[in-house]
């Protein structure tokens, strides 16, 4: 069972991963990312491939970014504020999302959801704002809409 976190969140990290079987099909795709925001700024991102090459089910790329902490803090105040009203979407064929929110005081909160766009959905606006404040449109995050 997950704690709703009382304090304010200094970390996120959200595992996205998009391998379905039809992805497997294609060569060398990145399929799954791994990406953690502190709230200094700080974000580490790895991303990862599936196929049939050498390279397949293999971190391919690791990077560290940076961004302000004020935009940091905005994202992990939004995150937070939002992660009571994040509805799990059941979706058929779609690739999954795993969201944990770490406070300051040690509590943690966990959820939970499917790849899904939907312009409306919370998650989906947390997508766009956060490829918004890295300015890197190759996240898979919530909605898995990478936008190369």
């Amino acid at each position: 069972m997950s704690v709703i976190p009382t304090g304010a969140c200094v970390k996120l990290q959200l595992e996205s991963s998009d391998s379905l079987w039809d992805r497997r099909l294609e060569p060398d795709i990145v399929t799954k990312q791994k990406l953690t925001i502190l709230s200094n700024g700080q974000i580490w991102l790895s991303s990862y491939l599936e196929g049939d090459s050498e390279e397949a089910d293999h971190s391919v790329r690791k990077e560290r970014l940076k961004i302000s902490a004020d935009d940091a803090k905005e994202l992990l105040t939004l995150a937070d504020c939002y992660s009571s009203e994040i509805t799990h979407e059941y979706v058929c064929d779609a690739g999954t999302w795993k969201l944990k929110l770490s406070n300051d005081a040690g509590e943690e909160t966990i959820l939970y959801g499917d790849l899904f766009y939907d312009p409306d959905s919370i998650t989906s606006k947390l997508s766009d704002m956060i490829r918004s404040k890295t300015n890197r449109k190759d996240l898979l995050l919530f909605d898995g809409n990478v936008e190369d």
